[in-house]
């Protein structure tokens, strides 16, 4: 599990001067890489299922998903399309693969767009500062070791198994809507934990729901 700096007993962290962590940690460095690229191919399969869905002009179902800016529109417009094509027991099921794409990708725009840094007091680690946030800290002079991560090796392998894991999710979501939406898919879908887990919260929030709903009165009560 990722750890923050704050968390460690160390009184003082001294920074490498160098601005290349990757080249003083190479292998942890290919590691984040390998994290990095396991999320693309997870992007590349839900566009290969928004394709499909959308039907028609493949090259401008590409053009339209390739043209939207962040994740959170091009997750949307897979799900407008899937909710126009798919039963409601498939979209739901749908509906949990896009929550976790959309925790995945938390986990991947962090590696991305933040920034890296090595110290010669932690060898087997890459720091990750956010650096917004750390210069807002600094500047109220409150504690910014908060906004420094720890990653190491462990904890980009947990970030692609976890890429790997979605993407084959969704190649068998896959499978069964565009092959087999009758087929031993769904099941097996929702067997998997991460899936059945979300599935059962549902399930617990629609019970919740019908259970807080009034009784119907009887005529004349």
């Amino acid at each position: 599990m990722v750890q923050r700096l704050s968390e460690l007993t160390i009184p003082f962290i001294q920074f490498s001067l160098a601005r290349r962590p990757f080249a003083a940690r190479p292998e942890l460095g290919a590691l984040a890489m390998e994290a990095v690229n396991s999320w693309a191919t997870v992007e590349d399969s839900m566009l290969h299922m928004f394709v499909h869905l959308l039907g028609g002009d493949e090259s401008l179902a590409v053009d339209i998903y390739l043209g939207l800016e962040g994740d959170g529109p091009k997750r949307s417009v897979i799900a407008t399309a899937a909710k126009a094509r798919l039963t409601p027991e498939h979209f739901e099921l749908f509906s949990v693969l896009l929550e976790l794409a959309t925790t995945n990708a938390k986990a991947r725009n962090k590696l991305v767009h933040r920034a890296w840094q090595d110290s010669p007091q932690l060898p087997d680690a890459l720091l990750l500062k956010d650096a917004k946030a750390w210069m807002r800290g600094m500047n109220k002079g409150i504690e910014s070791s908060d906004e420094i991560e720890i990653y190491r090796a462990d904890d980009f392998k947990n970030i692609t198994k976890a890429n790997d894991r979605l993407f084959d999710f969704w190649t068998t979501m896959y499978v069964m809507v565009k092959y087999r939406p009758t087929g031993p898919e769904f099941e097996q879908l929702c067997a998997e934990p991460e899936i059945r887990e979300r599935l059962g919260h549902r399930k617990a929030r629609r019970d919740r729901a019908s259970n807080a709903k009034p009784s119907p009165q009887p005529p004349g009560g």
